[in-house]
């Protein structure tokens, strides 16, 4: 898990090339458990506040907390910023290594956008939100299984 990492970092913006399910997946892991620590000290900072403002505790102690939680919210931002062109091309040697052409993965920011439009619309209340959402959710799944599937799998369909 830590040598996928390790590679992580060291090709971050290598666009070229390919990347296999395990380096690929390792890191993904990594992220998602940095990420739940992230929010579970968020969540428990945050419960503390709310326990803080129902029994009357000091303002000195709820800056002290509310402190706390700026900073884990900054780091966590940090971080985020930090592995978004990794991410971004770990995720295309992925694609590359099943075989596609590294375009295919448009579908990310075209669900991205209408995930966001999808918010909007269900916020003026228009009836197609719902299809929105179930378009930008098949992009996001067809990703997803797209960076399961074995290394050359597009390649082998056009060679047999």
């Amino acid at each position: 898990m830590f040598k996928a990492y390790k590679k992580f970092w060291k090709n971050y913006v290598n666009f070229g090339g390919t990347s296999d399910r395990p380096d690929y997946w390792w890191v993904m892991l990594f992220n998602l458990i940095l990420g739940l620590i992230f929010y579970i000290i968020l969540f428990a900072v945050g419960a503390e506040l709310i326990q803080m403002g129902t029994h009357g505790a000091s303002q000195q102690s709820a800056a002290a907390i509310g402190a706390t939680a700026l900073i884990v919210m900054l780091v966590a931002f940090a971080y985020g910023i930090a592995t978004f062109i990794p991410g971004l091309s770990i995720t295309i040697r992925r694609y590359r290594d099943t075989g596609l052409n590294p375009w295919w993965f448009a579908i990310v920011p075209v669900a991205w956008v209408l995930s966001v439009v999808m918010v909007i619309s269900a916020a003026n209340g228009d009836r197609w939100a719902a299809l929105y959402f179930w378009v930008s959710m098949i992009f996001y799944v067809a990703s997803m299984v797209i960076t399961l599937l074995p290394t050359n799998f597009f390649n082998r369909k056009k060679q047999a």
